[in-house]
């Protein structure tokens, strides 16, 4: 993959880059369509004519010109000009940066481009006239592009790594992608993405030539008995159905098992399913076109085109990969779904209090929101919130059901429905009716919401579990292990949970819930000041935990409140957390060791990355758990180990530090047998302006618990 430049700029489909010349490129790779509209005209997308994207000498410009399909009366026209009688008119185009604001900008074009290639690919699989392009268009724009690639969340089929330069924290994985680059070789290297997906060299020639098998008709050939064979009371279409489920690879070992297959022949059909979607064959989508005319020959045809697989020619290994990213984008618009409110796409000003019967104070809602960027913001990270709504919880709830969506092979959350006693369900969200969970508590249906813990990471809500003032917490719906949590409950709620959510409000992507908000009845009335003499939420509901939120049974010495740390704007980093000691101090005695990680790593030199206790026997189906990162794995990295006689009655039972002008310049464990461990002296230790550790000793409370919050190398000890 050649270097990406200043204003790179990537196809959404397949990844490869729109080059601005040929130099080091083929010359497909410079067409283009786009899908774009103008200004704040979110709802009107629109697909452009072929446009070829040209050097341009100012590196910080990121513009390309197309001709747009565009009302010619339309005076946002103004200044293009008249590319042909088909009404198009050529005009520069903003492409995979979304501009952040429109007022006295004039009108802006914007969009997101498609090779064009990739284009008539993606149309052969499913016709123009049925593709939805304003789906296409609104998932664009809910995802951040980075170096002119769209981050989604996958690879692009391997041609795309994560960025090793971008530290992760624990319970995150990777949002940042680069173009992979290519090992240094003295060979010539052929790019695949290089090659045109279309041209195939000797594709359509093995549907144009050949004769008909000397057999296509399904039947069984007489053999050996087949009594013991659980097939053999199967007549042969039903055989032929099951076969048209497996790949070639399948059907070789199911011969090899089963005499009745083994005596079965394969029909014409069988053989041209192998061409059809899910087949071993799909992205040779020139069997549609040669359908008709192939009838009796597709076991050959099939022949002929393993074989051609099998030469690995690069365009080929170009069109399977794209073909495999077009599926997954069709059926990502498939799943998609409807909101359940019209009034939707509305500017921020406007976004806020839409379906609900009373007004409410921003001040009162409590939100859960991870990395969400306004739209005035540079949007190179996390997520963006294109809709909000907000409903009304009914009081006399009957269930609750969760619905999901898989964002290519990650699952979140896309809505909620509250079904009432009545029969009348109030929605909020993008509903699946017929993949959505019932949420179950354990004891009872809930009387009343009082709260939910979410399980979120920077691109919006993996999991939900509802907490009811009677049942408890209930099921956990989605993906939630190994994912950061946080709890999140209305600003007047009692420590006992009496006081129920009242209002609901989701901010929604173009796919899924990206944060919510909740407030109690209380919060309808509009007095600001109230909400400035509300108690303070307890350190567990302020703030987000991996990997779980601590129980409301432990205490916090010292802390009454953790201040955020963010990485990089809105992206919050969660609280890592490990109960070392077992909630009631039960693990206390079978800790025979605590391990220390040291990275030395300039400018910073000698930060704490990871702390981690070792037993004598099984915790969590582990032998040792560990707050941070155990990294031991090059030479910039060291582990101290320090012995721990935990059933001879050894504990910890303090930390010291001292922390002067922003620079951490000691730490020190004590144990309670006159032992004292120091680690790292105050020249060695760089903070990251983050982090937080507490211990507490179990003598004086019933737990013991070490905190940290715990970005990817760095962590600072601060008092």
């Amino acid at each position: 993959m050649a270097e990406p430049g200043l204003n790179s700029l990537s196809c959404i489909l397949c990844g490869a880059l729109i080059p601005e010349n040929n130099e080091g490129f083929q010359p497909w790779m410079r067409s283009f369509r786009a899908i774009y509209t103008v200004n704040d005209a979110y709802d009107t997308a629109r697909v452009s004519a072929v446009g070829i994207r040209c050097q341009i000498f100012d590196p910080l410009a990121d513009l390309c010109r197309a001709p747009l399909w565009w009302p010619r009366d339309d005076p946002s026209l103004e200044g293009g000009h008249v590319a042909g009688h088909d009404g198009a008119i050529t005009r520069a185009l903003h492409l995979n940066s979304p501009p952040r604001g429109f007022r006295g900008t004039g009108e802006i074009f914007w969009g997101f481009p498609v090779h064009s290639a990739c284009w008539d690919l993606l149309t052969t699989l499913r016709p123009w006239s049925l593709l939805d392009t304003q789906a296409i268009f609104d998932i664009c724009r809910s995802v951040p592009p980075r170096d002119g690639v769209l981050l989604f969340g996958h690879d692009y089929g391997g041609i795309c790594e994560p960025d090793s330069m971008f530290a992760t924290y624990p319970g995150e994985k990777p949002q940042r992608m680069l173009h992979r680059k290519e090992p240094p070789s003295s060979e010539p290297v052929i790019n695949v993405t290089h090659e045109n997906p279309l041209r195939v060299p000797g594709l359509r020639e093995i549907f144009e030539r050949g004769s008909a098998d000397h057999c296509f008709t399904n039947f069984l050939i007489v053999g050996e008995s087949t009594e013991s064979d659980p097939f053999s009371a199967l007549p042969s279409e039903i055989l032929e159905l099951i076969a048209a489920e497996l790949t070639l690879e399948d059907i070789s070992q199911l011969k090899e098992a089963s005499r009745v297959y083994a005596n079965l022949v394969l029909s014409d059909i069988f053989w041209h399913s192998r061409f059809r979607r899910g087949g071993e064959f799909e992205h040779v989508f020139e069997s549609m076109e040669y359908g008709s005319q192939c009838k009796g020959r597709w076991r050959s045809i099939c022949l002929r085109a393993k074989e051609l697989e099998l030469q690995s020619h690069p365009a080929m290994l170009n069109r399977k990969r794209i073909v495999k990213l077009a599926w997954e984008l069709l059926d990502l618009v498939d799943r998609q779904g409807k909101l359940s409110c019209s009034m939707l796409d509305s500017p921020p000003s406007l976004l806020g209090h839409l379906e609900s019967s009373a007004p409410i104070d921003p001040l009162k809602w409590v939100t859960a929101s991870r990395s969400l960027l306004p739209r005035n913001e540079h949007f190179d990270h996390g997520t963006r919130c294109l809709y909000k709504l907000t409903v009304d919880v009914p009081s006399d709830i009957a269930s609750v059901f969760i619905s999901t969506i898989n964002v290519f092979g990650l699952l979140y959350i896309s809505g909620i429905r509250f079904e009432q006693k009545s029969g009348a369900s109030t929605e909020v969200g993008y509903i699946h009716l017929k993949s959505e969970a019932l949420v179950i508590w354990a004891d009872s249906r809930p009387a009343c919401i009082i709260g939910f813990q979410l399980a979120q990471d920077p691109r919006g809500i993996r999991g939900i579990a509802i907490e009811s003032a009677t049942g408890g917490l209930s099921n956990w719906v989605g993906e939630y292990d190994g994912i950061p949590r946080r709890r999140l409950i209305p600003h007047r709620s009692k420590r006992d949970g009496s006081n129920r959510v009242a209002l609901l409000q989701g901010g929604f992507d173009a796919l899924k819930l990206v944060t919510l908000s909740v407030a109690d009845k209380g919060d309808t009335e509009t007095d600001v000041h109230s909400s400035r003499d509300d108690e303070a939420p307890a350190p567990r509901d302020a703030n987000i935990w991996y990997p779980e939120i601590p129980d409301s049974s432990l205490s916090f010495i010292g802390a009454p409140g953790f201040p955020g740390a963010y990485r990089n704007r809105q992206d919050e980093m969660p609280l890592s957390t490990i109960l070392f000691g077992g909630l009631k101090g039960e693990l206390l005695c079978h800790i025979v060791k605590m391990t220390v990680w040291i990275a030395d790593i300039p400018p910073a030199h000698y930060v704490v990355c990871g702390i981690g206790f070792t037993f004598d026997c099984p915790v969590e189906g582990k032998n040792s758990l560990v707050l941070g990162y155990s990294r031991d794995d090059g030479e910039n990295y060291f582990a101290y180990d320090f012995p721990i006689d935990g059933r001879g009655g050894e504990r910890i039972c303090g930390m010291d530090k001292i922390f002067q002008y922003n620079w951490a310049s000691d730490l020190r464990f004590r144990w309670d047998f006159a032992q004292e461990c120091a680690l790292v002296q105050s020249e060695q230790i760089t903070p990251n302006d983050t982090g937080l550790v507490y211990i507490k000793d179990p003598v004086d409370e019933p737990s013991l618990v070490d905190e940290c919050r715990n970005p990817r190398k760095k962590v600072k000890v601060k008092e």
